[in-house]
């Protein structure tokens, strides 16, 4: 605490958190909705914040590609199918040699790739998979999806983050489906898209909660840092709202 004139300043302690709209979140509260406690294994990006409540689902973090490799590794051990997050970025750098692994040594785990559409963590720089290079000349595009069927995996699909229903049903399906799953969860990042917004002059929706209702209190387990609860009553603070429209879908009759 700082003192300053006589007055306490108190810094509110909180954990890192996702920015407002990140795909990441989206992705990490769905899995967790569908399949509940399983095995996570967590990689090196964004998603390392997966770690913190209110997701708790990086059980460990080691180095890029770890979480397919040491998640191959415990489901050798345990019998167990683990889930294991790895970035997109990651994923061409160090993942397709994990990945192979899997199909090769006859594991089963569920793969999924969360394709923000750049190197998000480190400034937004590009990737194989964003069709250009790092002196922004055009290139050609390496597709995720291509790449897991070139590996053999038993069950790829690309799912679109913003469709949270959708998503849901994906990763049910990707995880009750035999062998090595991949699940490319894409969506591109919400400081990208907003930047881009703003460059253009373009205005994102912003959403309210027009409805208090005792469900709404699920929207601790979301973690988005644009909704609060103030004076027992949730709102949603449209200065930090980026418009996602996640929190629209769970609770359509409370949010405009």
């Amino acid at each position: 605490n700082l003192k300053r004139k006589e007055k306490e300043i108190i810094s509110i302690k909180r954990f890192p958190l996702f920015c407002a709209g990140c795909p990441h979140r989206a992705t990490f509260y769905a899995v967790k909705k569908v399949l509940g406690r399983k095995i996570f294994a967590g990689d090196i990006g964004c998603y390392m914040l997966g770690a913190f409540p209110p997701h708790e689902m990086q059980d460990f973090v080691v180095s890029m590609g770890a979480s397919i490799g040491i998640g191959h590794g415990i489901a050798k051990a345990t019998g167990e199918k683990p889930v294991a997050f790895i970035g997109d970025s990651t994923f061409f750098h160090a993942g397709i040699p994990a990945l192979l692994n899997l199909v090769y040594n006859k594991a089963k785990a569920l793969v999924i790739v969360l394709d923000n559409r750049l190197t998000a963590m480190t400034g937004h720089q590009p990737h194989p998979g964003t069709g250009w290079t790092g002196m922004l000349e055009k290139t050609k595009r390496i597709d995720i999806e291509e790449i897991a069927k070139a590996c053999k995996a038993d069950f790829v699909k690309t799912t679109n983050v913003w469709n949270f229903k959708q998503l849901c049903q994906d990763i049910r399906k990707a995880y009750k489906a035999k062998g090595v799953s991949v699940l490319i969860a894409k969506g591109e990042c919400r400081l990208f898209t907003i930047r881009n917004l703003a460059r253009e002059g373009k205005k994102w929706p912003t959403f309210s909660i027009i409805k208090q209702k005792p469900e709404l209190n699920e929207l601790a387990k979301f973690g988005c840092p644009a909704i609060k609860k103030v004076k027992g009553k949730w709102i949603i603070d449209k200065k930090l709202c980026w418009g996602c429209t996640i929190c629209k879908q769970l609770f359509p009759d409370c949010i405009k």
